[in-house]
């Protein structure tokens, strides 16, 4: 078994936003993590973890592009069973 990811050099959204050079990517990062789980939620697969040391950047400082990782917690689904996990926190 081998696994292949993208090499994302900017590190986590976590480490990235804490520079202040780079705060103005959050509404872009946030639309990028929502496009994201749109799509997993779509293919009946909740995260289960998502947060931001969970979300790695790749691209450039001027251009990035937030991946959703670390699956370890996810959960594959079906319609009628998402109602009973959790979706959302507080």
């Amino acid at each position: 078994l081998w696994l292949v990811m993208d090499f994302c050099p900017l590190g986590t959204m976590n480490n990235f936003l804490l520079r202040p050079e780079n705060i103005s990517h959050t509404v872009l990062f946030m639309k990028q993590v929502a496009d994201a789980v749109d799509f997993l939620h779509g293919h009946e697969i909740v995260h289960g973890d998502l947060k931001p040391d969970n979300v790695l950047v790749s691209g450039t400082v001027q251009d990035p592009v937030a991946k959703v990782a670390d699956f370890g917690l996810s959960k594959v689904t079906n319609r009628g069973a998402l109602g009973d996990i959790p979706t959302n926190s507080m």
